[in-house]
C-alpha cells in the first residue's frame, strides 16, 4: 500500500528532500514520467479519474489481422520477385 511506503520513508532524509514526483514514482513502481504525464492529464481536466477506459497512447492498432498481413506480404514479396509492378487496385 502506499501509506505503507510512506511510513517505512518518513525518517529518510534523502527521500525526504525528493521532489513530491519522484516519491510517488518510488513508492508506485513506476517512472517518474508516468507520475508526471498523468499529473499533466489531471490538471488539465480532473474528470480524467471518472474514465472506466484507459487512455490509449502509441501506435493505433493494426487495421488488418496478422493472418492478413501475412498473406499480404507473401504477395508483396512474391510481386516484387517477379518485377510486377504494385498499385493500390492490385
Amino acid at each position: 500500500m502506499l501509506q505503507d511506503y510512506f511510513d517505512r520513508t518518513k525518517d529518510d532524509v534523502r527521500e525526504q528532500g525528493c521532489p513530491s514526483a519522484a516519491r510517488t514514482a518510488h513508492a508506485l513502481g513506476v517512472g517518474i514520467a508516468t507520475v508526471k504525464r498523468g499529473m499533466a492529464a489531471y490538471h488539465r481536466s480532473p474528470e480524467v479519474l471518472d474514465r472506466s477506459e484507459p487512455m490509449h497512447r502509441g501506435r493505433p492498432p493494426r487495421v488488418l489481422a496478422d493472418a492478413l498481413q501475412t498473406i499480404t506480404r507473401d504477395y508483396v514479396r512474391q510481386a516484387k520477385q517477379e518485377g510486377s509492378p504494385l498499385t493500390l487496385e492490385r
